[in-house]
């Protein structure tokens, strides 16, 4: 309730950005927009396979003169993508490019755990052919299936957000054209 009073956010959304469950969203309140994002967790156990378990959550409150970022954690990149703001400020760097930013940023964190559960799952498949590994091999099947279908949601729901943001100058095309190519 303080967050909001004191910056001019909306209570639902400062709500919304305290729930440890929410997926990711976009929302535009006037001259406002709130996002969340999910971004892999590097120190998520092996066999996390709920969103909760693999990911951590950023929520963003931005509008032309303003900015909060809201996380649990240290993000490995937020502190890069801050520098590149203030270094980018004298050349009036728009919340749009930075948001795009960031978004590639947390959509690159599911990079290399998409890969390894794909190793991971290709390698059950195969043992899955010798009949004395056949029950543990199920099991660990269903708990990969479940991981990559949840990444592959979390990653689904951010595409729907990079899909509405709106890019009004070249670099901010540049860079949106890119990150909807990543996510893809």
């Amino acid at each position: 309730e303080h967050l909001a009073q004191a910056h001019g956010l909306h209570p639902l959304q400062v709500q919304d950005c305290m729930e440890a469950e929410h997926l990711p969203k976009l929302e535009k309140t006037g001259n406002n927009l709130f996002l969340i994002f999910r971004l892999y967790d590097s120190n998520a156990p092996a066999d996390a396979a709920s969103v909760q378990e693999m990911t951590r959550k950023l929520a963003i409150f931005a509008r032309n003169d303003f900015m909060l970022t809201i996380h649990r954690a240290p993000l490995s990149f937020h502190e890069d993508i801050c520098e590149e703001l203030e270094s980018f400020k004298n050349m009036s760097m728009s919340v749009t490019t930075f948001l795009v930013m960031l978004a590639r940023e947390c959509v690159l964190t599911f990079e290399a755990p998409l890969v390894l559960a794909e190793k991971k799952l290709d390698s059950i498949e195969d043992h899955l052919g010798q009949i004395h590994h056949r029950h543990q091999s199920l099991f660990q099947l269903h708990l990969v299936r479940r991981r990559l279908a949840n990444l592959k949601r979390l990653l689904w729901h951010t595409s729907t957000i990079v899909q509405r943001l709106n890019a009004q100058e070249d670099e901010q095309k540049v860079l949106l054209t890119d990150l909807r190519e990543t996510v893809e």
